[in-house]
């Protein structure tokens, strides 16, 4: 009965045994916690067989011992922002403030002040990376695009040329054509068939006769 007792007072604090020792070994790699892990084992075993309250009550001060040094190896860890935000070691060690042995208690709230001064730093070089960023003007590269690219081969006409050129059109466009004016083998073909009509209605021989003669030599 003195046995279960005793376990019950601990129930509550076993949760940070395990959240202390993976806190130390993350913190520190070549620290390992298995030594620690097996004697505590050992000394549950025995409180849970133990005789009378009285070898109970010395198994539960062994128990205590053990989780004062292992706060005190905590302590002396760097517990990162990083640890305490992505596991329950806040709230396991947390927890124990409500522990009966005063040295645990004392522990637990040296580690917890030092843990939120720790988080404080944090911020406040956060805050200050921040704003040296946010002084920065942001800046929007140009991403070329091939009609840009497109745009930037195809030669630009200066205005005033492009002017000119609009004119020159403008101008022809007003101008009212030329009619073409007759040459020379025109004028005489035409000539020709004028002698050939009056050659048809020529009313007499001769005339027509006289005609023709003035064709052949033309």
């Amino acid at each position: 009965m003195a046995a279960q007792t005793r376990l019950r007072r601990w129930k509550p604090f076993f949760a940070a045994f395990s959240s202390v020792d993976a806190a130390i070994e993350a913190a520190n790699p070549g620290l390992s916690r298995d030594e620690v892990r097996h004697a505590r084992g050992r000394i549950v075993d025995m409180l849970c067989n133990a005789r009378d309250e009285e070898e109970a009550e010395e198994l539960c001060l062994l128990l205590d011992d053990v989780m004062a040094e292992s706060l005190v190896t905590l302590r002396q860890e760097h517990v990162t922002s990083t640890m305490l935000s992505t596991s329950d070691l806040a709230k396991d060690v947390g927890a124990l403030k409500n522990h009966e042995s005063e040295r645990v208690r004392g522990l637990v709230n040296c580690i917890l002040r030092g843990w939120k001064l720790s988080v404080m730093r944090d911020i406040s070089r956060y805050r200050s990376a921040m704003d040296k960023l946010s002084h920065i003007p942001e800046t929007h590269p140009h991403v070329s695009s091939e009609l840009d690219a497109n745009v930037k081969q195809t030669p630009l006409i200066p205005k005033e040329k492009a002017a000119v050129k609009d004119n020159d059109r403008t101008t022809r466009a007003s101008l009212p054509k030329k009619k073409g004016v007759p040459s020379a083998g025109t004028k005489k073909m035409k000539s020709i068939l004028e002698m050939r009509t009056r050659a048809g209605r020529a009313s007499s021989t001769a005339e027509k006769n006289a005609i023709m003669s003035f064709l052949h030599r033309m």
